[in-house]
């Protein structure tokens, strides 16, 4: 099917393969369509339909609250053509960076499944072909016989590369998450589409790096952490990584982030913000070079936040909860503008 967009500069035309949605469709071919999460959750790829009829995917996207009927709106993200189409955009186009992969639809096979804590896992597949992707993008993963594509950030850093991690939280109800809990196995099948996201590193920029997670956007700070350290970025720059969790039964990764405290020293600081319970002093003593507060992690960012972060460039990867909060804490005491502030909501 031919999907035309009507722009300020005149009609941009593009095609849809047999059941493939509008924004996969465009985002494949190059034409960079406003979107965010890519799952239907944010509504950022909303869009207006002119002509031509679309199924809309899945009826009970968040993401479709503020939809306007009348207005024939709907999510490109969501939204496969059964005819041709002529749509309007909701948002701005956005820009590829220069040299940024363009996504593409991958075959992949579970190759590893490790657990880390009681309720999260480690994924690791090994793609049909190596994949560049930037440090903090995500891919959607989907498995045979569930519908829909789901969304999770690569957790390892080295790219191009055929293998590609994970960190995967058990959703309760989510039919992806129970299927990899409870009946995944090494060698199934699952098809990949990626790499996807803006909030990147950026190594040539030179700056000091902030990280704010939560849960398992603990692996967008992993993905960040290992390129800066691969490329030697974290020799010259000081990163800040807070973490933020219910319980010490909750948080994972904390030898490699002492490996990395460790090598680093005074130049790489991390924290673990726990909510709920603190750490005991036997768990203290088990990461000395780890800094632990109580409450929650945007609480521990503002405590330790010591007046304007110069050069800066925060990450915030979490619930969106968690991650609107953090982003008033380095907006208003850290005195971040908008621009040194890239985020990723997980639902």
């Amino acid at each position: 099917m031919e999907i035309i967009i009507e722009t300020k500069t005149g009609p941009l035309a593009f095609a849809t393969l047999a059941g493939e949605t509008i924004l996969a469709a465009g985002l494949r071919q190059g034409v960079a369509l406003p979107y965010e999460c890519a799952t239907g959750t944010c509504g950022t790829c909303r869009a207006r339909l002119i002509d031509g009829a679309i199924g809309e995917g899945w009826a009970r996207a968040p993401g479709r609250q503020g939809l306007k009927a009348a207005r024939r709106e709907f999510l490109m993200c969501q939204a496969a053509p059964l005819t041709d189409c002529r749509i309007a955009l909701s948002n701005s186009m956005a820009t590829w960076r220069a040299g940024s992969e363009r996504p593409a639809t991958l075959a992949a096979r579970v190759d590893r499944l490790e657990p880390l804590t009681h309720d999260m896992l480690s994924l690791v597949l090994m793609l049909e072909r190596p994949m560049a992707f930037e440090a903090g993008q995500f891919a959607l993963l989907a498995a045979p016989g569930i519908d829909g594509f789901r969304a999770y950030s690569m957790a390892n850093g080295e790219a191009p590369s055929r293998r590609l991690d994970f960190i995967i939280k058990c959703k309760p109800d989510g039919g992806f998450s129970d299927w990899l809990f409870t009946r995944a196995r090494p060698g199934d099948a699952l098809s990949l589409f990626g790499p996807l996201g803006s909030a990147v590193l950026e190594p040539s920029l030179g700056h000091d790096l902030l990280m704010i997670v939560g849960g398992s956007g603990l692996g967008v700070a992993l993905s960040i952490l290992t390129r800066a350290a691969g490329e030697g970025y974290l020799a010259r720059h000081r990163a800040r990584l807070f973490f933020g969790v219910r319980t010490m039964r909750d948080a994972a990764a904390l030898q490699q982030i002492s490996l990395w405290r460790e090598r680093f020293g005074a130049d790489f600081e991390a924290t673990v913000a726990l909510s709920e319970a603190p750490a005991a002093a036997a768990e203290r003593a088990l990461w000395p070079r780890l800094c632990f507060e109580e409450g929650m992690v945007h609480e521990a960012v503002a405590r330790r936040l010591d007046g304007q972060p110069r050069n800066t460039m925060a990450f915030l990867a979490g619930p969106p909860p968690m991650v609107d909060a953090a982003m008033r804490v380095v907006m208003l005491k850290g005195r971040l503008p908008p621009s040194r502030i890239r985020f990723d909501k997980f639902s």
